[in-house]
């Protein structure tokens, strides 16, 4: 869907549509981090060129997303990265639901 700048960062937009959600978005590779590894075990079901070229080679970070649900509206979802700082933490996946509704 074309490319934008994001908070200095060159981005490449995306736009996968299934049955239920309509999702863009804008993933940079630019940046020194990465969401390669948070969603390993899930790879297999992502869009196939999205999985390759970001998630493969480790470089894809995502900076902004919308996805819009077809059928209940009021669960739609805007992200926007405001920034990136470099700050020591830890997430426990256990504690979040899968982006994959699973």
């Amino acid at each position: 869907i074309g490319t934008k700048n994001i908070l200095g960062y060159n981005c490449q937009g995306y736009e996968v549509e299934t049955k239920e959600h309509l999702l863009k978005f804008y993933l940079t590779n630019e940046a020194d981090i990465n969401f390669s590894n948070l969603y390993q075990s899930e790879k297999s079901k992502l869009p196939p060129g999205f999985k390759d070229e970001w998630f493969d080679e480790g470089k894809g970070l995502m900076l902004e997303m919308e996805m819009t649900d077809k059928k209940q509206p009021g669960n739609n979802v805007k992200m926007l990265c405001t920034g990136l700082k470099k700050e020591a933490f830890s997430i426990k996946k256990a504690n979040y639901k899968s982006m994959y509704g699973n």
